[in-house]
């Protein structure tokens, strides 16, 4: 079965993975259950990225599964022109989790979310009678791979390949203390980064700008670049400003990976549309969505023209039932709750790694952790293209059985290697122990290796 399966890379296109690369690089999951997933070989793995930033109950879960197949017995499939009980129920309870949004728009993906409240932003204005079409993003961002969702994403050789299909999207400097682009130190900077929003809004002409986009704490673009407290103030008083609808993504913070039921929370500022995904149904069948505020809905509900946008399974009876399930699990067993102080004791012990020379910063909430590596310490010397110390730490990780993110930043100059990991919620602190561990010794023999 082994040889059979991979044979079968022959005619796979695993995601962002080169071709080259499939037979080396790739491996085969057959099982998982709770934090651990197995390979075709049958070696076992602690997933220190809950599948990509997703499972974040857990592997294997049998609560959830006997949700998807009653339903699946029950009513299959619901045309998105239509609803169904199982869809009602869960947009409810999405609702209660963030009581201030007044509807939800779903979709089947983080990506189709983005390019949802793009459009959405954009039909907005329309219906008021302004021609506002333009999304403000950051640098060192990633909102999907959609034509429209890369647009609005900072990620520049992510771009490259596609910038001639690209939209006009204006980007600004990113809320990036430990190298800010302004050459500013935290307690002298005034927040210029978030000030660079209304200088890019006077610049690109406030008539065509829509919305602005923003992770409140970036994902894999960055390794968890965590804003100050009041950066997200200021960006919602220039938006109100100048009539700009406040866009946040949270498709990898959401529904408690940073020790808030949602990131935003952490900052004390609302957004006018929320982009979600990932948490929403733990990886059990694909979800995502829009949080859409009483402002902007009223708009909609107020016209004649329907809001221009579907999706085939954007009313999956099955995908709302596993989503109804996992806030149910989320609610009941306390969660939320649990990332955050089992967060606190991750962070505690990620501090011992502050000791070591290529370690420049730890940074993130909850259970999501960014650690940029450098050359030199003193300067924040980014290492050079062709020493791949992220990979490095992950190659060893990865052998060790432990799965971690390690790679270089969006492009070159802008940031250097960094660690990225996100343990599944229900993780043991033996096991984040044993990340925490591993990652150590991977760093400690990069060091020798490296500088």
């Amino acid at each position: 079965m082994e040889k059979s399966l991979s044979e079968c890379l022959n005619h796979a296109w695993i995601h962002n993975l080169k071709l080259s690369e499939h037979f080396n690089k790739a491996i085969i999951f057959t099982k998982g259950k709770g934090s651990r997933l197995w390979d075709i070989k049958g070696k076992e793995y602690l997933d220190a990225t809950s599948a990509v930033f997703n499972v974040n109950i857990g592997y294997g879960d049998l609560r959830v599964i006997e949700a998807i197949k009653k339903q699946l017995e029950k009513l299959s499939f619901c045309s998105p022109y239509m609803s169904s009980d199982s869809t009602l129920e869960f947009l409810k309870e999405l609702i209660k989790m963030a009581p201030n949004f007044k509807r939800v728009f779903l979709t089947s993906s983080g990506s189709d979310a983005t390019e949802t409240a793009i459009k959405m932003a954009k039909q907005y204005y329309y219906l008021k009678g302004k021609e506002k079409y333009r999304i403000i993003g950051r640098w060192i961002s990633y909102h999907g791979d959609t034509l429209g969702a890369l647009s609005a994403s900072g990620i520049p050789n992510w771009r490259k390949p596609f910038e001639s299909l690209l939209l006009n999207f204006p980007h600004i400097a990113p809320a990036y203390c430990y190298r800010c682009w302004f050459g500013k130190e935290p307690n002298n900077c005034a927040l210029k980064c978030a000030l660079d929003l209304e200088k890019w809004i006077r610049i690109e002409g406030e008539d065509s700008i829509s919305a602005f986009i923003a992770e409140p704490i970036v994902a894999g673009a960055g390794g968890a670049l965590t804003p100050p407290r009041d950066y997200f103030k200021i960006i919602r008083e220039i938006c109100d400003k100048y009539d700009i609808l406040l866009v946040f993504d949270e498709v990898v913070t959401g529904f408690g990976r940073t020790g808030k039921t949602f990131a935003f929370e952490h900052f004390g500022v609302e957004p006018d549309l929320m982009v979600f995904g990932k948490g929403a149904t733990s990886g059990y069948a694909p979800l995502g969505g829009v949080f859409v505020s009483k402002k902007v809905s009223e708009v909609f509900e107020e016209a004649e023209l329907n809001f221009v946008n579907a999706f085939t399974y954007g009313h999956s009876p099955s995908a709302s039932s596993a989503g109804l399930e996992v806030l149910r699990i989320l609610r009941e067993e306390r969660l939320v709750e649990r990332v955050d102080s089992m967060g606190k004791y991750l962070f505690n012990r990620l501090k011992e790694l502050e000791r070591y020379k290529m370690v420049g910063e730890i940074r993130g909430k909850g259970f999501f952790v960014g650690i940029e590596l450098v050359e030199d310490k003193a300067t924040r010397k980014i290492f050079p293209d062709d020493r791949e110390v992220g990979k490095f730490i992950e190659k060893y990780a990865l052998d060790k059985g432990i799965l971690i993110f390690g790679r270089k930043g969006a492009d070159a100059g802008l940031i250097s290697d960094f660690l990225t990991f996100a343990p599944i919620f229900i993780s043991t602190k033996e096991e984040l122990d044993r990340i925490v561990d591993t990652i150590e010794e991977g760093i400690r023999l990069a060091e020798e290796k490296f500088l």
